[in-house]
């Protein structure tokens, strides 16, 4: 198992990091070619996701997203080349700024 922990500060107030993860026009990733929700229950939901892989390829991966707004969010893949990886945002509000842990 590998862990990475990589802390960073936006330098923009919480509400605003927030709302902007939950705009899919604005909140866009290079390597993220499309999502579908699958289901949801509460603040968990289930993706079709379909992303380039290491190689350079396209694959199609499940993942489980659960938010907690607007202190983070945890993801896991459960299906595709890496599944098992999981990952926690944790947003810590600094006034005028946003601490990613």
């Amino acid at each position: 198992m590998v862990y990475v922990k990589d802390d960073g500060v936006f330098d923009e107030p919480l509400e605003k990091i927030w709302k902007y993860i939950q705009a899919p026009e604005d909140h866009v990733h290079e390597t993220i070619l499309s999502q579908k929700v699958l289901e949801q229950q509460g603040n968990t939901m289930k993706l079709r996701v379909e992303t380039f892989n290491a190689q350079g390829g396209k694959e199609e991966q499940i993942w489980k997203m659960t938010m907690d707004p607007p202190f983070g969010h945890d993801l896991e893949v459960l299906e595709g080349s890496t599944r098992g990886t999981k990952q926690t945002h944790v947003y810590v509000p600094m006034g005028d700024k946003t601490k990613v842990i």
